[in-house]
């Protein structure tokens, strides 16, 4: 069974960007908003794909073959997802299928 099966926790959201990450598995997500803890994808979002020459390309199958809840970079990034009211992930970089950096901007309230 995979994660997006044994978890029901997750949005339907946040099952989405898991998704996107382990097709990417190599680049970016710029202009992401973030809403309730939720992220939102909408006409500003968009996928930069970082493509290697001369390596062998490997069908990864990522969900199928880990746990990607049981992944510390998972965790915090939903977390931290999570707890955003509102937000803007100006840039979420992905190696391997998994977040490795990204920079936010958020509204400070008075």
């Amino acid at each position: 069974m995979n994660c997006l099966q044994r978890n029901t926790t997750l949005s339907k959201e946040q099952r989405r960007l898991l998704l996107l990450m382990q097709e990417i598995r190599y680049g970016r997500i710029e202009g992401l908003s973030v809403r309730d803890g939720n992220p939102v994808f909408n006409e500003t979002t968009k996928v930069v794909r970082y493509l290697k020459f001369s390596e062998k390309w490997q069908d990864t199958s990522m969900i199928q073959r880990r746990d990607l809840l049981d992944k510390p970079q998972i965790s915090e990034l939903m977390g931290y997802i999570g707890s955003l009211s509102e937000g803007y992930l100006e840039s979420l970089e992905i190696q391997e299928g998994l977040p490795f950096r990204m920079s936010v901007v958020e509204k400070l309230h008075s």
